[in-house]
């Protein structure tokens, strides 16, 4: 949905949130729905002990809270936060589904858009089920490449989302120590670099160390 803004041109406001800001508060009751020019959102729960699940994030043409979009929801299912600091498009609801159902171009953006987050969440579910911290970890890789990732060689993706190894223990369901080490072996191995700003992933590297069947059926190309 990088595009998703021009349909709006003059029908969405900007409103930028400082990083650690909370956007949207779990069961809160969204004014509009908004996309994200600028800066990463991160979307997560909270469990019994207080400790934050990391459920999504969102980056740069990213639109949300899409359950309340679509009238799955009345409310919020989950915090929203800013990762970074940020810049999003306020949309009125109405407005939205008015003019995506008139617009066939839109529609099939935005088709393609949950057409990636779903096989993302396959893929986030199937990390969650892994019994190993090292194959936990390659999933969570490989479930960036799909959903957030861009490819910039054949079977390298650029992930920019300012990934930290909280970020990615918590998306995991490994603590931070753990996620570290596992991340250092994989870097030794050639099969991630990351600074603080990106990740560079070998998708075809974690096929090869996981199997090609656990990625049967969850392919996007």
């Amino acid at each position: 949905m990088k595009d998703i803004v021009r349909y709006f041109e003059t029908q969405h406001t900007k409103r930028t949130f400082k990083k650690r800001t909370t956007i949207l508060y779990q069961g809160e009751v969204p004014r509009h729905m908004y996309v994200v020019l600028k800066g990463v959102v991160k979307t997560y729960s909270l469990n019994h002990s207080g400790e934050e699940q990391v459920i999504n994030l969102y980056a740069k043409g990213d639109l949300f809270p899409i359950p309340w979009l679509f009238g799955k929801t009345s409310h919020s299912l989950y915090y929203h936060q800013a990762q970074t600091d940020c810049v999003l498009a306020c949309i009125d609801r109405d407005l939205f589904l008015d003019v995506l159902q008139k617009n066939t171009e839109l529609q099939q953006l935005l088709l393609s858009d949950l057409a990636t987050l779903y096989t993302g969440s396959l893929v986030h579910v199937t990390a969650l089920e892994q019994s190993r911290a090292k194959e936990k970890v390659l999933t969570i890789l490989h479930y960036l490449c799909l959903a957030k990732g861009s490819e910039f060689k054949p079977g390298k993706f650029k992930v920019e989302l300012h990934l930290t190894h909280s970020i990615i223990a918590s998306l995991s369901g490994l603590t931070r120590e753990t996620t570290a080490l596992e991340l250092s072996n994989l870097k030794k191995q050639g099969v991630v670099k990351y600074t603080a700003r990106y990740y560079l992933i070998d998708k075809i590297a974690i096929e090869k160390l996981l199997g090609e069947d656990n990625f049967a059926n969850l392919k996007l190309s």
